[in-house]
């Protein structure tokens, strides 16, 4: 809202739920295109809405024709995501693997100390059966308010090691945005390639590597008439055993398929890069005797203290934050903001930017202080202007 208290545009995130929310599950989102009539700008935003499986749909479920709608689009494939798939015979045996994973994950250093651990449950019964056995956080939608929030507070603080892992089912999804995601667990394929795709982007959110491992029976999933959850899609990954884990997602999500490119830095699937200190501990996981109960209240839990201005010190190892003090910032103007706030908007931007390649390595110092000189000179221009209407010109 400007001074005037008018709105100026209205903004709908997670807008694929207009699609694939059912049943009792916002009801609301259902009567979106009585928006149609309200003479405003409207940004709807989404990391999965397909071009070949959602676009046109979406478009008449908003009440709007192609003609009147601009697209931005950006791949969905994420990078830092290694993706894992392991095949069980029996339910229990899943539950007997991700007691074992999880904690020879904390052994093995997988689970850093200012790691955060999701494992995903389709049940509420083995998000409970999971709780119990590491002595994790438990997250489902039918917990009181005052209980998820006390939940989700108590794994964003990370206070110990059992603090950091939490069985959840789908509603721990919309909305998490943790630095340090690290390793991803799913019992069973979600209800469709879309609930995948999102749950798995809870990972990697700082450039750092997460280990996504699929653990599944092979149970096919029922697909609809109007499949946009894209269970079809969800059954072909599981079946998959021959291609690399990111096609089928990327041809789904993008409508081009991509395989993993050293190249582009992406973290390899375990069938492009199959014999991995990773996928050897899953197969040691795959059977053997149980961890104790509530094995990870054992370990220590000890987090080590992380100064927001050096949080992403992991990533650039000799690049230290007194370097970005000799970048000349250019001024900014129109945005009431004092030169100090400036300085640290223009640094955040810069290392999201370079994350990636500063831990590759394949930048040297005086080439990565250069890009951060360019990526300046570009928040420039674009910082008294909202985002989108920048990119629309």
């Amino acid at each position: 809202m400007s001074n005037e208290q008018r709105i100026h545009r209205l903004v709908i995130d997670e807008a694929h739920q207009i699609l694939t929310a059912g049943g009792q599950f916002r009801p609301k989102l259902k009567q979106i295109d009585v928006l149609r009539t309200v003479s405003l700008p409207k940004i709807y935003l989404s990391a999965t809405i397909s071009p070949d499986h959602h676009q046109k749909d979406f478009i008449e479920n908003i009440g709007m024709n192609t003609g009147s709608v601009k697209v931005i689009r950006a791949p969905t494939g994420r990078r830092e995501l290694q993706y894992h798939q392991y095949k069980f015979q029996k339910a229990d045996h899943i539950l007997a693997f991700v007691h074992r994973f999880t904690y020879q994950s904390y052994l093995t250093g997988i689970v850093r100390s200012d790691s955060r651990v999701i494992i995903f449950c389709r049940q509420v019964a083995d998000a409970e059966t999971i709780s119990k056995s590491l002595g994790c956080l438990k997250y489902y939608g039918s917990l009181g308010q005052d209980e998820r929030t006390e939940t989700q507070t108590k794994w964003m603080a990370g206070a110990t090691s059992a603090h950091r892992c939490i069985a959840a089912t789908s509603a721990f999804v919309h909305g998490i945005d943790a630095p340090y995601v690290d390793l991803i667990i799913f019992i069973n394929a979600p209800f469709g390639a879309v609930d995948f795709v999102q749950a798995a982007a809870r990972g990697g959110r700082r450039g750092r590597p997460c280990v996504v491992v699929l653990a599944h029976m092979g149970t096919k999933l029922t697909v609809p008439q109007k499949d946009y959850s894209l269970a079809d899609i969800m059954n072909k990954v599981t079946a998959n055993t021959t291609q690399c884990r990111r096609l089928l997602l990327t041809e789904a999500m993008d409508g081009e398929a991509r395989k993993c490119m050293t190249e582009s830095f992406d973290q390899l699937c375990d069938i492009c890069q199959p014999n991995t200190p990773i996928t050897e501990l899953m197969a040691q996981c795959a059977s053997g005797p149980l961890p104790n109960p509530a094995c990870l209240q054992n370990l220590p839990g000890i987090q080590p203290a992380i100064a927001q201005a050096d949080e992403d010190d992991y990533m650039f190892g000799d690049f230290d934050d007194a370097d970005l003090a000799q970048v000349e910032m250019p001024a900014i103007n129109g945005t009431g903001l004092p030169t100090g706030q400036a300085f640290i908007q223009s640094d955040n931007i810069a290392r999201t930017g370079m994350q990636l390649e500063a831990a590759s390595g394949r930048l040297d110092k005086a080439e990565r202080m250069d890009q951060i000189k360019d990526l300046s000179k570009c928040l420039d221009q674009l910082c008294s202007k909202c985002p989108v209407c920048w990119a629309l010109g």
